[in-house]
């Protein structure tokens, strides 16, 4: 919410969904999904996603962190998955999808221990959080024909 807060899209506007079906019934609330080392699981995950976004029709993808890239890397995205969030281009065109939609996809460092990672963010000359900000606000410029952040003046915080 603090994300989309920072580049003013109301949270109304969005969807909010995940990559994997399900929740933990244990252990650490943070780390890779048990159920993603599972081909068949994640292949009806996926399957399922790709109806919510046909359904859905969005026009603009937030991605939170590296699993959701690797997974739609493979599909979605067609395109080899980044070994780290920090070495993917950030912004990707979608393949169109079925009734001939498309999205704007915007990957970004996963709320979990964001202060602790979103520093390593690099786009264009920019890093940090305000590298993750100027993605959002290209993303929703290509999806959307309007950057609700380009009138604001971006500080560049190498900290995030």
């Amino acid at each position: 919410i603090s994300i989309l807060s920072s580049v003013e899209v109301a949270p109304e506007r969005c969807f909010f969904t995940n990559v994997y079906m399900g929740l933990r019934d244990g252990g650490p609330e943070t780390g890779r999904f048990a159920g993603a080392s599972d081909p068949g699981f994640v292949a009806c995950c996926l399957q399922f996603f790709e109806r919510q976004l046909e359904v859905s029709r969005p026009r603009l993808i937030l991605l939170l962190g590296l699993e959701p890239l690797r997974v739609l890397s493979r599909s979605l995205l067609n395109l080899p998955a980044p070994a780290t969030l920090t070495a993917s281009a950030g912004i990707y065109d979608a393949a169109s999808r079925a009734g001939g939609s498309s999205a704007v996809v915007v990957a970004l460092t996963h709320p979990s221990f964001y202060h602790a990672n979103v520093w390593r963010r690099r786009y264009g000359i920019l890093t940090g959080r305000v590298a993750e900000q100027a993605m959002i606000g290209d993303g929703y410029q290509a999806a959307f024909g309007e950057n609700p952040i380009a009138n604001r003046s971006l500080v560049n915080n190498s900290c995030g």
